[in-house]
């Protein structure tokens, strides 16, 4: 199992987590960042390829 992080800031805002079971790739959450405009505020989404996210869980 992989558990990496997709946020862009060390601090509150634009979280954003990838886990990938193996058999499930799955993305936690798709925070904003507060702070940030454009492509700093979002998480860092480049790190994935097109296609290859099962499903995505926004808890709040």
């Amino acid at each position: 199992m992989l558990f990496r992080s997709l946020c862009r800031h060390a601090e509150i805002g634009s979280n954003s987590y990838l886990i990938d079971t193996g058999k499930a790739r799955v993305v936690l959450d798709a925070g904003l960042h507060p702070k940030h405009d454009g492509l700093e505020g979002l998480p860092r989404y480049d790190l994935l390829k097109d296609g290859s996210v099962d499903s995505v869980v926004v808890t709040h």
